[in-house]
């Protein structure tokens, strides 16, 4: 389990580190920066109720499925045909 966690995390640091980067540009940073005057201002203005809501609106967005799906879902021998289409896939390419 920590190492799931480490792992996604490490995974995340390094697919933010061009945005870190692009702060030694001076557009960039002015752009960002909004007229504040360090990165903590900015983050000041920053509404924690908004961010909370939004999260939660994009994890439940993510846990939906589209319309349909849960027939699919309930069928007894779903995970033996995923493994037969799976072969057949294999095979054709």
């Amino acid at each position: 389990m920590l190492s799931t966690l480490l792992s996604k995390t490490l995974k995340a640091m390094l697919a933010n580190t061009p945005l870190v980067k692009n702060l030694k540009i001076p557009e960039y940073e002015q752009m960002i920066l909004n007229g504040k005057k360090n990165l903590a201002e900015r983050f000041a203005e920053i509404d924690i109720a908004t961010v909370r809501t939004e999260l939660k609106r994009e994890d439940d967005a993510a846990r939906k499925y589209p319309k349909g799906m849960a027939r699919i879902f309930r069928l007894p021998d779903l995970p033996n045909k995923i493994s037969q289409l799976d072969q057949r896939m294999a095979n054709f390419g």
